[in-house]
């Protein structure tokens, strides 16, 4: 073997080197990744079976981007058991359990914001700050969505968002809809404060705000599938 090992040019053994090592990074990579998955995935089913919830499929993981609201996670998992959708929460840092937290579809959708963000309208927080809105909808066909919510006579919110293929926008997801909502300069502002009542319909300690708002959905041939009147409101009001 040493004898043929020398027949080999350097430049060729070089290249051989370099390809077992890269080799052997993705293997430990690969290791590494997986056992963090199994961890990931047996906290989670620990807190279904604490709150008698699941079992669901898990449909999506995601890490905090830094430019979303104020929470006090960077990891969550997302499960759907067909009737709700489970949004389980932790520190990667904390050795300790997360947070499991279930919110109930309507005739198979549910329009939420992201759980359990803290004072958007006072907190220090980034200037290019976003609040994020899930839209989980069981129709496979829908792979576009339009909202419009009401906040107030003079303020509304109109989104697009599209699922289901791969895309370039950071916040677009397979199994649903991602929106991102601005938030506004001015943390003491009226729309600050109207979009801080519309995050605290998905807290532990939720207000009674209730917005409503027109959900439609359309096929990949840009068809309306769906045109469905919706009311966002807290877990504690139905």
């Amino acid at each position: 073997m040493r004898g043929k090992r020398k027949q080999i040019s350097r430049k060729l053994r070089f290249f051989l080197d370099a390809l077992l090592t890269l080799i052997l990074l993705l293997a430990v990579f690969t290791a590494v990744s997986s056992t963090m998955t199994y961890r990931e995935d047996t906290r989670f089913r620990r807190a279904e079976k604490a709150d008698l919830a699941g079992p669901s499929k898990i449909i999506d993981r995601i890490d905090v981007a830094e430019e979303w609201t104020n929470v006090g996670y960077d990891r969550m998992l997302i499960g759907d058991d067909g009737e709700e959708i489970l949004f389980y929460v932790y520190g990667k840092a904390s050795a300790g359990s997360g947070v499991l937290w279930r919110r109930e579809k309507t005739d198979g959708i549910l329009l939420t914001p992201l759980y359990n963000v803290s004072e958007i309208s006072n907190s220090a927080r980034r200037r290019d700050a976003i609040l994020p809105l899930f839209l989980f909808a069981d129709d496979p066909q829908a792979v576009r969505a339009e909202v419009q919510i009401r906040l107030s006579d003079t303020f509304k919110l109109d989104l697009t968002q599209v699922r289901g293929k791969a895309g370039e926008e950071e916040d677009f997801r397979e199994d649903f809809f991602l929106f991102r909502i601005p938030m506004p300069v001015s943390r003491g502002s009226t729309q600050a404060l109207l979009l801080q009542e519309l995050a605290d319909t998905n807290r532990d300690y939720s207000g009674s705000a209730e917005f409503p708002a027109v959900i439609r959905l359309y096929d990949g041939g840009g068809n309306l599938l769906e045109t469905r009147d919706y009311t966002i409101r807290s877990r504690s009001a139905g």
